[in-house]
């Protein structure tokens, strides 16, 4: 298959030039709001580029916020903002969610410390704190 088919803007039918109706994506991201935000914010914000904002939805006010959110310091004040900002989200929906992809860990009895992480970090996120009991 040709890989220009889906990144090459001349392409009427791929994700640069928008030519769909529907696509399915899979977005694995991390408990950072920050992280997040190209798949969010209007073209105006990001500056004409498209990120991963491939619906071109966009939303003065989850522009404003974001702005907001990158400036704040203070961690909850940040919390809040991300709260403003999904809930703004969800009313727009530009971005459908259909799922969340579970994860599974496999790993022997004798093995401690194994914990679920379900960010991008993935599963090997606190390796280096594992026990290997004889």
């Amino acid at each position: 298959m040709d890989e220009n088919l889906f990144s090459d803007a001349t392409f009427p039918t791929s994700l640069e030039a928008g030519g769909f109706d529907i696509a399915l994506f899979s977005w694995i991201g991390s408990p950072f709001q920050s992280q997040s935000a190209g798949l969010y914010q209007s073209l105006e914000a990001s500056g004409g580029l498209l990120a991963q904002n491939y619906t071109r939805g966009g939303n003065a006010e989850v522009d404003a916020l974001y702005e907001e959110f990158f400036r704040e310091p203070d961690l909850d004040a940040q919390a809040e903002l991300g709260n403003q900002i999904d809930a703004l989200l969800w009313e727009d929906l530009y971005p459908i969610p259909l799922y969340q992809q579970p994860v599974f860990l496999a790993y022997t009895a004798d093995l401690e410390g194994v914990e679920l992480n379900g960010s991008q970090a993935g599963p090997l996120w606190n390796s280096q704190t594992w026990t290997l009991n004889d």
